[in-house]
């Protein structure tokens, strides 16, 4: 649900302005919500997530944190793919916390054989 809320918020105009209005509220809600449930995601699910935030470009520190404790405790499980999904993600952000990127470039190089040009685009 957040994803397709996400990609909805794309968009100009006043179409675009009305969509964005009523999508906020609704991303707090389904955010929360997954914020929440977040022990229960499995890593693709709480990488999705970070994702939607990000295209949505939604900063919201009561969402994001509690999602990425759980990426912290669990990020060797994460594969290339995700871990680049949330870099992706934290930087639409503009989200800087200086352990967490250095243990996600440390999951990078870690896996770097693993990683192919759709997982680092």
């Amino acid at each position: 649900m957040l994803h397709r809320r996400a990609l909805l918020r794309a968009g100009t105009g006043a179409a675009a302005a009305r969509r964005s209005r009523s999508f906020v509220p609704c991303l707090s809600r389904a955010g929360r919500r997954a914020a929440a449930l977040a022990g229960h995601f499995k890593e693709q699910e709480l990488s999705n997530v970070v994702w939607a935030l990000g295209r949505a470009q939604h900063l919201d520190l009561s969402l994001l944190e509690p999602l990425l404790a759980v990426v912290r405790a669990r990020l060797p499980a994460f594969m290339p793919q995700g871990i680049s999904n949330m870099l992706w993600a934290l930087g639409q952000l503009r989200y800087h916390d200086e352990q967490l990127m250095a243990a996600l470039s440390r999951e990078c190089v870690r896996n770097l054989h693993a990683y192919d040009a759709q997982a680092s685009l």
